[in-house]
């Protein structure tokens, strides 16, 4: 049974609609269309201006989601190292006031029993690490850290200031990453009537060109006509990993659902040139790209996407 695919990519989207447009416009009164659109209240050219609009609040949203990640990457490299080495400095305290592990908490350190509940969050470990820095200050000479401070070579002073630094970072992230999700429900809201509009003609043109459905391409629709319809195929790749991906859909799509950028090479190999795919990004699947490898190069954080694939 024939189906179509329906784009979810907005290149792919407004191909589909102006190409939709175009064969509507060629065909003139003959159209098949002309009646349809009329009944359902479907505006061709206001369907294609409005999925310009949305590829622009795309543009938008993707240099936002890049200097999220650049600012997200930046205050780890500062915060990171020293988080290490905070780690090192409660387990030492813990270790000192082994006889009475509650007096932890004068550290701000978080107690579960005899174990340490590390924060999870940037803003709760920055915090943990205020309360640390300022205990040991204010404690001076008889600060018990001071021992494993010179011990391990850490200028507690010095890794204070990389804190400090990382919060410019973080902030500049957060507003970074709350402009990328307003840009990103002005696009959905632009394309959600392209979207629709295409559902309802595809489905009529479906139904209307039932002995030919595969004519639907000269309406601009990616039909399919396997045995199995395509599935959606979620994958996790770990820090450095790559993966290939065969049978990916053409007219299908790729999305970067993960925090961290991939890379995207076209065919079974890691080699040669590929595209950046940021966080929140869709690349369609053209002719060509059924084998996709996918890769990881994030030293600190998982990548995750998903692909439309052929059923087998």
């Amino acid at each position: 049974m024939a189906r179509i695919i329906h784009a979810e990519e907005l290149t792919f989207i407004k191909d589909n609609i102006v190409n939709a447009n175009a064969k509507h416009v060629a065909d003139g009164a003959a159209s098949v269309l002309t009646g349809y659109l009329a009944q359902e209240g479907i505006n061709m050219p206001n369907l294609v201006a409005a999925v310009t609009t949305a590829i622009g609040h795309e543009v938008n949203r993707k240099a936002q989601a890049l200097m999220a990640e650049k600012m997200k990457a930046q205050r780890d490299l500062k915060f990171e190292p020293v988080w290490k080495r905070y780690k090192g400095c409660v387990q030492f305290l813990k270790v000192f006031y082994s006889g009475n592990v509650t007096t932890m908490g004068d550290w701000g350190v978080n107690m579960n029993g005899n174990r340490v509940a590390y924060a999870t969050s940037f803003v709760d470990r920055k915090d943990a690490w205020d309360v640390l820095y300022a205990k040991h200050g204010a404690m001076a000479a008889a600060s018990p850290l001071k021992v494993y401070l010179a011990q391990e070579g850490i200028v507690i002073g010095t890794d204070d200031a990389s804190v400090q630094a990382s919060v410019t970072d973080n902030q500049n992230f957060v507003k970074a990453a709350g402009q990328a999700g307003n840009f990103k429900q002005l696009r959905n809201t632009a394309v959600k009537p392209v979207k629709a509009g295409l559902v309802k003609v595809g489905g009529f043109l479906m139904k209307l060109m039932r002995s030919n459905q595969m004519g639907l391409t000269a309406w601009g629709f990616v039909v399919d006509d396997s045995p199995k319809a395509p599935k959606t195929r979620k994958t996790v790749l770990k820090l450095g990993q790559g993966i290939t991906i065969e049978n990916c859909k053409i007219g299908g799509v790729m999305e970067n659902v993960g925090g961290v950028s991939l890379k995207v090479y076209v065919g079974k190999n890691a080699t040669g040139a590929f595209t950046t795919l940021a966080p929140g990004d869709m690349k369609g699947i053209e002719k060509g790209m059924s084998s996709m490898t996918v890769v990881n190069s994030s030293t600190l954080e998982s990548g995750k996407f998903t692909v439309l694939v052929s059923a087998n």
